[in-house]
């Protein structure tokens, strides 16, 4: 719902930045590049297109940096964007390499918000699914740091279940039906 409006927003520049803080195995990064390519198709050449993920477990990132996942991991994905975008090797599917070279993986703390914003800015930022982890500071926090770190265009992408109600961070809050 989203990404349209992104891309045509960032039409002259040809730039898009997205970050996927908390990003655990990569498959929300890597998810993002596939939409990307599948949208934007022979025109990504033309593209400076950065994915940025982010964890605080260097054994997680491992794990993302290889892109190679078990059955479980990618039983829901559709069966046209399995074929397409992976290879079956035993048990386990591996990603394209061209979709793995569009995803940049960093170890960060999100409590470290020095280290967030050497990144600059970003046209999107997905947390989900991580803040309901977090107490009332963190979550203040986190809602400032990437209010901070978004173009004053940008969208920040949360979980369903989360929430920033009483987080003093001047966020339009829009629903995305699933």
């Amino acid at each position: 719902k989203v990404l349209p409006g992104l891309l045509e927003a960032r039409e002259k520049v040809r730039r898009l930045r997205i970050w996927s803080a908390a990003s655990s195995s990569g498959e929300e990064p890597y998810t993002l590049a596939i939409m990307l390519h599948r949208c934007l198709g022979v025109r990504l050449a033309d593209w400076r297109i950065e994915i940025l993920g982010t964890d605080i477990s260097e054994k997680v990132l491992n794990l993302a940096q290889k892109a190679v996942y078990p059955h479980y991991a990618v039983r829901t994905v559709n069966s046209m964007v399995l074929n397409r975008y992976f290879r079956q090797e035993d048990n386990q599917y591996v990603l394209d390499p061209t979709i793995r070279s569009m995803v940049h993986f960093e170890k960060l703390n999100l409590k470290d918000g020095f280290a967030a914003r050497r990144f600059g800015k970003w046209d999107a930022i997905f947390c989900r699914n991580v803040l309901i982890y977090f107490d009332d500071p963190m979550k203040t926090h986190c809602a400032k740091l990437f209010y901070d770190q978004l173009e004053e265009d940008g969208t920040l992408f949360i979980g369903h279940s989360e929430t920033l109600r009483h987080i003093e961070v001047p966020f339009h809050v829009m629903a995305i039906p699933q």
